[in-house]
């Protein structure tokens, strides 16, 4: 009974009006509580048979402490710091909870006018009282409300001081509030009075700082735009945020409402807010390791207790943004194995999202409702019809159009090609009827799916989806649909269009691509009589993907009705450029040993290509294929110096100065040898000063000037 006896005495001594005396008793219990918090987390005191015989003579330094807190902050804190200590033992905390003297002194010490020490310090002994449900439970009563009201105000009242984020001398208070809050974790009427003094609010101002008035104006943020303004705030106080609002959410009641409506609606853009971070954040795990990866734990669960949350609408708002934030995220995944690929649509699928989102898929999804290309009706029941393109179906869904009196005969398309004045006015559509017995909404879904290879659909759906997937042969949707566990090695679905350019898809081209003509090298098409090097294409599919062709086919011009489009550039870079279009991205040149022990001239040639497609891309407004190209020259130019300089030329004469000015760079260091060599008296003398200039920088900085 040593420490009980010494806990009964500091109460009598903590009477004394003597200020020396209560300095020392003050130091005396905080040390009493340290000893005590360290005791109790090594043996629990529930444990101990003592525990009774504790509880039963506490009452008398109860009430000694609570007439002494009045006075001076240093006792306050002391008596608060032991009564923490005495909560940590979980009976004592609910005898604790049972005296109505013990919650009206918590509420007061945690008023606005107290100082921030005692606040804190009454903030973390409501931590200790709330660390089971049992105790929570017994928070529901007349000081329920008061005590949420210090801790929301705790966590807001910074505000107050007109700072655009939490100031650095409140933090430690915002920091206790946010912990005292994690009670929301247990059931009861205190989750009403969160809202009731407007928890979102304040969450939202700890994310974003205290700009309510700029709301208006985030509103209309992107994605990324609202995640840099959060990771701009204080890092601290954000995991607890996010525990926090997913506590609330799955303690919602059904026909919960938030107060704020419309725009403005502060729960809304909360939610927004999480989806965001855990989007951004999951793309940073998937990519490298990160500072705010603390944080993905927590909002990541926030976002999915918010989905699974009994109230509608903070389950539908969940997932109308995290459904926003994910197809945006989608292409994060595009260079991924198969295995982590096949895995995220696996649990992808239990959100309702199925497929594999591509860029080349995102610019079709834009053809779907071009009607004035579509070739093929699909007559539905109760009189409905869709208009569809048949290149696209035959690329990715041949069932619908296998059989042969779907398809457009070869002889109907050439008559039709001669009909250029009628062109923008009628258009020969082939009708096919679909049974009446298929689900015209499911259907559409379906052909969202061939179009783009990823589609977002309700439970209610998934049924007849698995049948139409079954029975049209997209196995990698049924099985999607399944939620089937992908097996090991399986590769993925691709969202690629390249079956349109085999002879079935040629049958239906409306437009071909003619390549500069080769000199001495004689030329012959099983389509056409054309001698000249070509492709058959698909107006549908390249629009799609470059703004200036749609410009041309649309533009209702001559050269809009032609169905030749002559393109200067060679062969291969026309093979390559159709390539793009078709599977969404632009082949590179592997440097292996084969290209390694390649012919100098072959690589030059092989080079060159890339060189005329940057030059085409400029000029068409390609700008992910002048990226691409400009990094296959520029990652083989600096390994072959023998060939740079025939390079150089070459993109000289088509004005692609940025390949020029690295392949510079790459043999600045050879001027010399070049120029005593006679190479350079064929080369423009613009050219030529530019690598002079680049050897004399290099000669002054060394390899850092050809950088």
């Amino acid at each position: 009974d040593s420490i009980l006896d010494m806990v009964i005495a500091l109460g009598g001594i903590l009477q004394s009006d003597n200020k020396r005396i209560l300095d020392l008793a003050a130091d005396v219990a905080q040390k009493l509580v340290t000893t005590l918090g360290n005791t109790i987390h090594r043996y629990p005191m529930s444990e101990d048979r003592q525990e009774a015989k504790f509880s039963r003579k506490y009452g008398m330094l109860w009430k000694n402490l609570t007439r002494c807190s009045q006075s001076e902050i240093s006792i306050s804190n002391a008596v608060l710091k032991l009564y923490s200590a005495l909560a940590l033992c979980g009976n004592v905390a609910v005898k604790l909870l049972e005296n109505e003297d013990f919650l009206s002194m918590v509420v007061r010490s945690m008023g606005l006018s107290v100082p921030f020490s005692v606040r804190i310090e009454a903030l973390r002994l409501c931590q200790c009282l709330s660390r089971s449900g049992d105790a929570c439970s017994m928070l529901n009563g007349s000081y329920c409300e008061p005590i949420i009201q210090g801790l929301v105000g705790a966590m807001g009242g910074w505000r107050s001081s007109c700072s655009k984020r939490v100031p650095s001398d409140q933090l430690p208070l915002v920091l206790e509030a946010c912990r005292a809050a994690l009670l929301t974790r247990w059931a009861g009427n205190h989750h009403s009075y969160f809202w009731k003094h407007e928890i979102d609010r304040v969450l939202l101002d700890i994310l974003l700082g205290d700009c309510t008035v700029s709301y208006e104006a985030k509103v209309a943020l992107s994605s990324d735009e609202l995640v840099a303004i959060i990771y701009d705030n204080t890092a601290d106080t954000r995991p607890f945020v996010w525990d926090i609002l997913g506590n609330l959410a799955v303690h919602c009641k059904e026909e919960f409402l938030s107060k704020t409506k419309g725009a403005l609606c502060y729960l809304d853009f909360l939610i927004s807010c999480a989806c965001s971070v855990a989007t951004d954040l999951m793309r940073k795990g998937c990519s490298s390791l990160s500072s705010y990866m603390n944080e993905l734990e927590p909002v990541s669960r926030a976002v999915l207790l918010m989905v699974f949350s009994p109230c509608k609408y903070i389950a539908s708002q969940a997932i109308y943004y995290l459904s926003e934030t994910l197809r945006a995220f989608g292409d994060v995944c595009l260079d991924y194995g198969s295995g982590p690929k096949w895995y995220s649509a696996y649990i992808l699928s239990f959100f309702g999202f199925y497929g594999f989102p591509s860029k080349l898929g995102k610019k079709i999804a834009k053809t779907i409702d071009e009607n004035e290309l579509a070739d093929v009706e699909l007559l539905l029941a109760k009189g409905q019809s869709l208009q569809v393109h048949s290149p696209i179906i035959v690329a990715r869904c041949p069932y619908l159009l296998s059989n042969e009196t779907s398809l457009p005969k070869k002889s109907a398309w050439n008559d039709w090609k001669d009909q250029n004045s009628e062109h923008h006015h009628r258009k020969m559509r082939h009708e096919i009827r679909i049974s009446d017995r298929v689900d015209s909404i499911s259907f559409v879904k379906l052909l969202e799916y061939i179009y783009t290879g990823f589609i977002q659909a309700d439970d209610n759906l998934r049924t007849p989806l698995k049948v139409l997937a079954k029975h049209c042969g997209l196995k990698s949707l049924y099985n999607m649909l399944n939620r089937k566990l992908p097996e090991w090695g399986t590769a993925c679905t691709s969202c690629n269009f390249s079956e349109a350019l085999e002879p079935i898809g040629n049958q239906l081209s409306d437009i071909i691509l003619e390549a500069k003509v080769i000199e001495g090298v004689s030329w012959s098409c099983t389509i056409c009589q054309s001698s000249v090097p070509h492709m058959h294409a698909h107006k549908i599919i390249l629009l799609s993907s470059c703004d200036y062709l749609r410009a041309l086919f649309q533009s209702g011009m001559h050269d809009s009705c032609s169905q030749v489009i002559k393109i200067p550039i060679s062969w291969k870079a026309l093979v390559k450029l159709v390539h793009w279009f078709y599977l969404g991205y632009l082949p590179s040149i592997k440097q292996d040993c084969s290209w390694n022990n390649l012919d100098p001239e072959w690589q030059l040639h092989e080079l060159q290509v890339y060189v005329e497609l940057s030059s085409l891309a400029e000029f068409w407004c390609l700008e992910e294929v002048e990226e691409q190209s400009f990094k296959v020259v520029i990652s083989c130019i600096n390994s072959q110096q023998k060939s740079s300089l025939e390079l150089i030329r070459f993109a000289a004469s088509l004005n692609q100065w940025k390949i020029v000015t690295v392949g510079v760079s790459s043999i600045a260091s050879i001027y010399p040898k070049l120029r005593d060599g006679g190479e350079l008296e064929d080369l423009d003398e613009e050219l030529v000063d530019m690598l002079r200039a680049k050897y004399v920088s290099y000669c002054q900085h060394g390899d850092n000037a050809c950088d």
